[in-house]
């Protein structure tokens, strides 16, 4: 009885009563730091749906025994109920809690189903006593939802999918050069050693940062002639845009200042509001070399393809007046 009462009848992990009773008494200050793990099944309705609820048991499963190898010892892994499992770490800082997570992500899940299934992760910290633990779970739910939306399978679900679609059917905006788009910032984001949960931000960020485009006429978005002074006005409007629509949508708005600040210049003299060097968000200043670099080497209907000595040419030339000049050094290595 005793047992049952605080483990999982399916999992045989550590249930959310005894999680919860654990967490009050590990909350000390000899324990810190403290990092929290949040974990979630991707597409597992759609494989219930598919194969049946036994299969899915059967998955929820894996899914815990992945979880329990990734862990160690001293670790508890318990189930938060349905899909979704916390993890504890005592004395264990948010570097050491990603690597538990690279650990997590190399396990092989479910191989051979038609439906991608994966685990959707987030972690978060307590460093002082002051901070409320139970505050720091739920930062690692927002952060594991951001991993979510940039899973290619779960992430780019409803909502992503019907934004990018209305912006293709107004623009230029392909699926491939989307594709395109994130591919480089995680492999750019990776170089620079950014966390986990920098990098998703980063893969969403290449996916909707010209969001804001659906509010301008296409027939200003796909002109082929040099744009009025009217127009560009119209044109430069979008990342303010793009702003107001990403920040009403709680799931997306931890990324609406680096979508207002992705047409800022290193020097200063970019839109909207003239940010300098670093006062523009790291991100943004990513996304802006990505974008460029895409935009050159691919064309556009209002401008012819450059080779790839070309584009290296010119973002060497543009280093420290358009671009961050440290992070184009360290791009042109990835290219």
């Amino acid at each position: 009885i005793a047992y049952m009462s605080f483990h999982d009848s399916l999992t045989g992990l550590y249930n959310r009563v005894y999680l919860e009773d654990m967490m009050e008494r590990i909350d000390t200050a000899r324990n810190l730091p403290i990092c929290l793990i949040m974990a979630d099944l991707n597409n597992l309705k759609q494989l219930n749906d598919l194969y049946g609820h036994a299969t899915g048991d059967q998955c929820i499963k894996k899914a815990a025994e992945i979880l329990t190898q990734s862990c160690r010892q001293e670790d508890v892994v318990a189930r938060w109920g349905g899909d979704e499992f916390v993890i504890l770490l005592p004395n264990t800082d948010l570097k050491e809690s990603e690597k538990i997570i690279q650990r997590i992500n190399q396990a092989e899940f479910a191989a051979g189903m038609e439906v991608e299934l994966s685990i959707a992760l987030g972690a978060a910290c307590k460093s002082n006593e002051n901070e409320e633990i139970f505050e720091i779970l739920n930062e690692a739910e927002n952060r594991m939802y951001i991993n979510k939306f940039a899973n290619r399978e779960s992430g780019r679900g409803i909502i992503l999918s019907s934004f990018l679609n209305t912006l293709k059917e107004k623009s230029f905006e392909t699926e491939t050069h989307v594709n395109r788009m994130s591919e480089l910032t995680k492999r750019f984001g990776k170089k620079l050693e950014l966390s986990n949960e920098q990098i998703d931000k980063l893969f969403i960020l290449s996916l909707l940062h010209d969001i804001g485009k659906i509010s301008i006429p296409e027939r200003i978005l796909n002109k082929k002639d040099k744009l009025s002074e009217e127009e560009w006005e119209i044109i430069k409007s979008h990342p303010e845009a793009g702003y107001r629509i990403i920040e009403s949508i709680p799931r997306f708005s931890h990324i609406a200042e680096e979508i207002l600040h992705h047409h800022e210049r290193w020097d200063g003299s970019g839109y909207p509001e003239g940010l300098k060097g670093e006062e523009i968000p790291l991100l943004s200043r990513i996304l802006t070399i990505v974008d460029a670099y895409d935009v050159m080497i691919s064309g556009r209907p209002y401008k012819e393809a450059m080779s790839k000595e070309e584009v290296i040419a010119e973002l060497k030339e543009c280093a420290g007046t358009q671009f961050d000049p440290e992070l184009v050094k360290i791009f042109l290595e990835i290219i």
